[in-house]
């Protein structure tokens, strides 16, 4: 028998090729295992079209409120949704609001959504205003709008899933 020396480049080799073999095993146990993961770490980067205030609460100067539209949630496709949702006007800067009494299942890669449309579908429309990431499932938020756009319906909407939530339908006081 002959024993040929092997050089580390193969060596290499090979310890590269059962790392990929035992990745491509876990991942495709974890795809089968129909797991959800929840990003529970918080809202991160910058949201060109809102922002939310630090304790979640509205955004005031001292100046004139004025309440555009307020509604309930009610959950949907099986999710509990629950709260307030408000549309207001706080010193010329349009807000939507959740308040203290907001929650909502936990769902992935879940978004605030204004629409005119009474339900979403699978995917978001040109009409649909996408506000920002869910910053938490439960308490109150406050997010800042470009403008007024009309849209009175107000969803709380998972990409991952493409289903709603809950919705809100916003009426004038």
């Amino acid at each position: 028998m002959v024993y040929l020396p092997m050089r580390e480049s193969s060596i290499a080799f090979l310890i590269a090729a059962r790392w990929v073999a035992c990745c491509a095993v876990w991942c495709t146990f974890l795809s089968a295992c129909d797991a959800n993961f929840i990003d529970d770490r918080g809202q991160t980067g910058d949201l060109s079209l809102s922002s939310i205030d630090g304790d979640g609460g509205p955004i005031d100067d001292g100046g004139v409120t004025t309440l555009i539209g307020e509604g309930p949630f009610s959950g949907m496709n099986g999710f509990k949704t629950t709260g307030t949702a408000k549309l207001s006007e706080v010193s010329g800067e349009v807000q939507l609001q959740l308040d203290s009494d907001f929650s909502v299942s936990a769902a992935p890669d879940t978004i605030v959504v204004l629409s005119t449309r009474a339900a979403l579908t699978a995917t978001l429309d040109a009409e649909d205003v996408e506000v920002g990431p869910l910053s938490q499932l439960v308490g109150r938020q406050t997010y800042l709008l470009a403008a007024d756009s009309g849209r009175r319906n107000v969803f709380v909407y998972s990409n991952a899933l493409g289903i709603p939530l809950g919705r809100a339908t916003l009426i004038s006081p």
